[in-house]
Protein backbone atom coordinates (compact mmCIF):
# COMPACT_ATOMS: atom_id res chain seq x y z
CA UNK A 1 0.00 0.00 0.00
CA UNK A 2 1.08 3.25 -1.15
CA UNK A 3 2.24 5.42 1.90
CA UNK A 4 0.11 8.61 2.77
CA UNK A 5 2.71 10.77 1.55
CA UNK A 6 3.59 9.62 -1.44
CA UNK A 7 0.09 9.87 -2.56
CA UNK A 8 0.31 12.61 -5.36
CA UNK A 9 -2.63 14.40 -4.01
CA UNK A 10 -1.20 15.05 -0.67
CA UNK A 11 1.94 16.15 -2.32
CA UNK A 12 -0.06 18.36 -4.72
CA UNK A 13 -2.11 19.96 -1.83
CA UNK A 14 1.25 20.56 -0.03
CA UNK A 15 2.95 22.18 -2.61
CA UNK A 16 0.45 24.72 -2.76
CA UNK A 17 -0.04 25.35 0.90
CA UNK A 18 3.41 26.01 0.76
CA UNK A 19 3.10 28.03 -2.05
CA UNK A 20 0.32 29.99 -0.94
CA UNK A 21 2.12 31.08 2.49
CA UNK A 22 5.11 31.93 0.27
CA UNK A 23 2.92 34.48 -1.72
CA UNK A 24 1.49 35.50 1.47
CA UNK A 25 4.76 36.03 3.21
CA UNK A 26 6.32 37.91 0.05
CA UNK A 27 3.28 40.19 -0.47
CA UNK A 28 3.60 41.29 3.07
CA UNK A 29 7.38 41.61 2.93
CA UNK A 30 6.88 43.53 -0.66
CA UNK A 31 4.44 46.04 0.76
CA UNK A 32 6.59 46.72 3.93
CA UNK A 33 10.05 46.97 1.88
CA UNK A 34 8.45 48.92 -0.83
CA UNK A 35 9.33 46.44 -3.53
CA UNK A 36 6.88 47.78 -6.07
CA UNK A 37 7.01 45.21 -9.02
CA UNK A 38 7.02 42.15 -6.28
CA UNK A 39 4.27 43.45 -4.64
CA UNK A 40 2.01 44.07 -7.34
CA UNK A 41 3.31 40.22 -9.01
CA UNK A 42 2.88 38.59 -5.29
CA UNK A 43 -0.61 40.01 -4.09
CA UNK A 44 -3.11 38.17 -6.31
CA UNK A 45 -1.11 34.81 -5.61
CA UNK A 46 -2.74 33.75 -2.49
CA UNK A 47 -6.24 33.74 -4.56
CA UNK A 48 -5.38 32.28 -7.61
CA UNK A 49 -3.63 29.20 -5.23
CA UNK A 50 -6.73 29.01 -4.03
CA UNK A 51 -8.93 28.94 -7.13
CA UNK A 52 -5.98 26.37 -7.99
CA UNK A 53 -7.25 23.85 -4.83
CA UNK A 54 -10.75 24.17 -5.51
CA UNK A 55 -10.67 22.96 -8.98
CA UNK A 56 -8.19 19.85 -8.34
CA UNK A 57 -9.70 19.25 -4.93
CA UNK A 58 -13.33 20.65 -5.16
CA UNK A 59 -14.51 18.96 -8.44
CA UNK A 60 -15.40 16.06 -5.95
CA UNK A 61 -17.29 18.11 -3.07
CA UNK A 62 -20.98 17.10 -2.94
CA UNK A 63 -21.59 20.92 -4.02
CA UNK A 64 -23.70 22.23 -5.91
CA UNK A 65 -23.11 23.51 -9.68
CA UNK A 66 -24.35 26.76 -9.24
CA UNK A 67 -22.08 27.22 -5.57
CA UNK A 68 -18.93 26.29 -7.32
CA UNK A 69 -19.48 28.29 -10.07
CA UNK A 70 -20.22 30.82 -8.38
CA UNK A 71 -17.85 31.01 -5.77
CA UNK A 72 -15.07 29.91 -7.95
CA UNK A 73 -16.47 33.62 -9.83
CA UNK A 74 -15.80 35.20 -6.52
CA UNK A 75 -12.37 34.27 -6.03
CA UNK A 76 -11.29 35.57 -9.73
CA UNK A 77 -13.02 38.95 -8.92
CA UNK A 78 -10.95 38.76 -5.77
CA UNK A 79 -7.74 38.26 -7.40
CA UNK A 80 -8.55 41.13 -9.90
CA UNK A 81 -9.08 43.52 -7.03
CA UNK A 82 -6.17 41.82 -5.09
CA UNK A 83 -4.33 43.52 -8.32
CA UNK A 84 -6.25 46.61 -8.34
CA UNK A 85 -5.48 47.21 -4.84
CA UNK A 86 -2.05 46.76 -5.27
CA UNK A 87 -2.25 50.28 -7.13
CA UNK A 88 -1.68 54.01 -5.70
CA UNK A 89 -4.86 55.89 -6.45
CA UNK A 90 -8.27 56.42 -5.96
CA UNK A 91 -8.97 55.48 -9.52
CA UNK A 92 -7.35 51.91 -8.90
CA UNK A 93 -8.96 51.83 -4.90
CA UNK A 94 -12.36 52.22 -6.97
CA UNK A 95 -11.84 49.46 -9.79
CA UNK A 96 -10.70 47.16 -6.76
CA UNK A 97 -13.94 48.23 -4.61
CA UNK A 98 -16.04 47.43 -7.94
CA UNK A 99 -14.49 44.06 -8.46
CA UNK A 100 -14.75 43.13 -5.05
CA UNK A 101 -18.15 44.07 -5.08
CA UNK A 102 -18.66 41.45 -7.92
CA UNK A 103 -17.07 39.11 -5.71
CA UNK A 104 -19.74 39.95 -3.07
CA UNK A 105 -22.72 39.58 -5.53
CA UNK A 106 -21.37 35.79 -5.86
CA UNK A 107 -20.76 34.72 -2.89
CA UNK A 108 -24.64 36.13 -2.14
CA UNK A 109 -25.73 33.95 -4.88
CA UNK A 110 -23.65 30.82 -3.78
CA UNK A 111 -25.05 30.78 -0.61
CA UNK A 112 -28.61 32.24 -1.53
CA UNK A 113 -31.68 30.27 0.39
CA UNK A 114 -34.99 30.42 1.02
CA UNK A 115 -35.74 32.79 3.73
CA UNK A 116 -36.25 31.96 6.99
CA UNK A 117 -37.99 35.51 8.44
CA UNK A 118 -37.51 35.14 11.76
CA UNK A 119 -33.95 33.63 11.84
CA UNK A 120 -32.73 36.28 9.31
CA UNK A 121 -34.32 39.07 10.98
CA UNK A 122 -32.59 38.24 14.24
CA UNK A 123 -29.24 37.81 12.43
CA UNK A 124 -29.79 40.43 9.98
CA UNK A 125 -30.50 43.30 13.02
CA UNK A 126 -26.80 42.53 14.94
CA UNK A 127 -24.90 42.47 11.55
CA UNK A 128 -26.74 45.92 10.28
CA UNK A 129 -26.02 47.36 13.23
CA UNK A 130 -22.61 46.74 13.08
CA UNK A 131 -22.05 47.72 9.92
CA UNK A 132 -23.81 51.27 10.56
CA UNK A 133 -21.34 51.33 13.16
CA UNK A 134 -18.90 50.79 10.47
CA UNK A 135 -19.50 53.33 8.25
CA UNK A 136 -20.26 56.21 11.16
CA UNK A 137 -16.93 55.52 11.94
CA UNK A 138 -15.00 56.60 8.67
CA UNK A 139 -17.98 58.72 7.68
CA UNK A 140 -15.83 61.79 8.19
CA UNK A 141 -12.90 60.89 6.38
CA UNK A 142 -14.75 59.22 4.24
CA UNK A 143 -16.63 62.99 3.39
CA UNK A 144 -13.15 64.28 2.10
CA UNK A 145 -12.73 61.74 -0.61
CA UNK A 146 -14.29 62.54 -3.99
CA UNK A 147 -17.69 61.40 -4.53
CA UNK A 148 -17.57 58.04 -6.59
CA UNK A 149 -15.84 56.84 -3.24
CA UNK A 150 -18.46 58.24 -0.76
CA UNK A 151 -21.09 56.34 -2.95
CA UNK A 152 -19.20 53.61 -3.51
CA UNK A 153 -18.37 52.67 0.08
CA UNK A 154 -21.53 52.47 1.99
CA UNK A 155 -23.17 50.51 -0.89
CA UNK A 156 -20.02 48.20 -0.66
CA UNK A 157 -20.80 47.97 3.45
CA UNK A 158 -24.69 46.75 2.62
CA UNK A 159 -23.56 44.44 0.64
CA UNK A 160 -21.12 42.68 3.08
CA UNK A 161 -23.40 43.26 5.27
CA UNK A 162 -25.86 40.84 3.19
CA UNK A 163 -23.07 38.39 2.34
CA UNK A 164 -22.48 37.73 6.00
CA UNK A 165 -26.36 37.60 6.21
CA UNK A 166 -27.00 34.63 3.72
CA UNK A 167 -23.81 33.16 5.18
CA UNK A 168 -24.91 33.34 8.55
CA UNK A 169 -28.26 32.45 8.38
CA UNK A 170 -28.45 29.28 5.71
CA UNK A 171 -30.13 26.34 6.90
CA UNK A 172 -28.16 23.87 8.56
CA UNK A 173 -30.10 20.89 8.24
CA UNK A 174 -27.95 17.87 9.39
CA UNK A 175 -24.77 19.04 8.01
CA UNK A 176 -21.97 19.66 10.97
CA UNK A 177 -21.64 22.35 13.12
CA UNK A 178 -18.08 22.88 11.40
CA UNK A 179 -19.31 22.43 7.86
CA UNK A 180 -21.88 25.44 9.15
CA UNK A 181 -19.64 27.84 11.19
CA UNK A 182 -16.77 28.24 8.95
CA UNK A 183 -17.59 30.04 5.95
CA UNK A 184 -19.74 32.14 8.19
CA UNK A 185 -16.65 33.16 10.37
CA UNK A 186 -15.30 33.49 7.00
CA UNK A 187 -17.82 36.08 5.61
CA UNK A 188 -17.30 38.11 9.58
CA UNK A 189 -13.46 38.03 8.86
CA UNK A 190 -13.83 39.27 5.60
CA UNK A 191 -16.03 42.31 6.52
CA UNK A 192 -13.81 42.84 9.65
CA UNK A 193 -10.41 43.03 7.20
CA UNK A 194 -12.36 46.15 5.04
CA UNK A 195 -13.24 47.30 7.98
CA UNK A 196 -9.49 47.58 9.23
CA UNK A 197 -8.37 48.56 5.24
CA UNK A 198 -11.47 52.07 5.85
CA UNK A 199 -10.16 52.80 8.92
CA UNK A 200 -6.64 52.81 8.05
CA UNK A 201 -7.42 54.58 4.87
CA UNK A 202 -9.63 57.02 6.41
CA UNK A 203 -9.85 57.76 9.63
CA UNK A 204 -5.90 56.68 10.98
CA UNK A 205 -3.24 54.83 9.88
CA UNK A 206 -2.23 52.25 12.15
CA UNK A 207 0.93 50.59 10.33
CA UNK A 208 3.00 48.94 10.75
CA UNK A 209 0.46 45.86 11.86
CA UNK A 210 -2.22 48.19 9.80
CA UNK A 211 -1.40 45.95 6.41
CA UNK A 212 -0.74 41.89 8.15
CA UNK A 213 -3.69 42.25 10.04
CA UNK A 214 -5.93 43.50 6.88
CA UNK A 215 -4.25 40.65 5.20
CA UNK A 216 -4.47 38.22 7.32
CA UNK A 217 -8.16 38.17 7.76
CA UNK A 218 -8.54 38.65 4.36
CA UNK A 219 -7.16 35.49 3.17
CA UNK A 220 -8.76 33.81 5.98
CA UNK A 221 -12.04 34.83 5.24
CA UNK A 222 -11.84 34.30 1.61
CA UNK A 223 -10.56 30.56 2.62
CA UNK A 224 -13.46 30.49 5.05
CA UNK A 225 -16.42 31.13 2.20
CA UNK A 226 -14.26 28.79 -0.75
CA UNK A 227 -15.11 26.02 2.33
CA UNK A 228 -18.62 26.22 1.61
CA UNK A 229 -17.83 24.09 -1.50
CA UNK A 230 -17.12 21.08 1.06
CA UNK A 231 -19.89 18.97 2.94
CA UNK A 232 -16.77 18.29 5.37
CA UNK A 233 -15.56 14.14 5.52
CA UNK A 234 -18.21 13.35 8.41
CA UNK A 235 -20.96 11.73 6.53
CA UNK A 236 -23.60 14.09 7.84
CA UNK A 237 -25.76 15.06 4.56
CA UNK A 238 -26.25 13.53 1.46
CA UNK A 239 -25.83 15.25 -1.50
CA UNK A 240 -26.12 18.87 -1.40
CA UNK A 241 -29.34 19.64 0.08
CA UNK A 242 -28.46 20.71 3.51
CA UNK A 243 -26.21 22.96 2.33
CA UNK A 244 -28.10 24.93 -0.23
CA UNK A 245 -31.29 25.20 2.32
CA UNK A 246 -33.95 23.52 0.35
CA UNK A 247 -36.25 22.05 2.84
CA UNK A 248 -37.90 19.38 0.64
CA UNK A 249 -34.36 18.33 0.21
CA UNK A 250 -33.45 18.30 3.09
CA UNK A 251 -36.46 15.90 4.03
CA UNK A 252 -35.63 13.32 1.29
CA UNK A 253 -32.09 13.31 2.23
CA UNK A 254 -33.27 12.91 5.40
CA UNK A 255 -35.46 9.80 4.74
CA UNK A 256 -32.56 8.57 2.46
CA UNK A 257 -30.73 8.37 5.70
CA UNK A 258 -32.69 6.45 7.73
Amino acid sequence: MQPHWKNPRVITAAALIVGALCAAVLTLVAHYLEWSVCHKIAKPMPLVVMIIVMFLFGRDSQCSKRRFFTIFVGLVFGAIGDEFLAFDGTAMFVAGLGSFTVGHLCYIAAYAHRPNGRKMLMRGIPIFCIAICYYAVIFQGLAKQSIPLQIACPLYIVIEGIVVLMVSSRPRGGCCAECHMVPTVGSILFMTSDALLAYGMFVMSFEPVERALVMFTYWMGQLGLLWGIKDHACNCAKGTALLDGDDDEIRAASVNRG
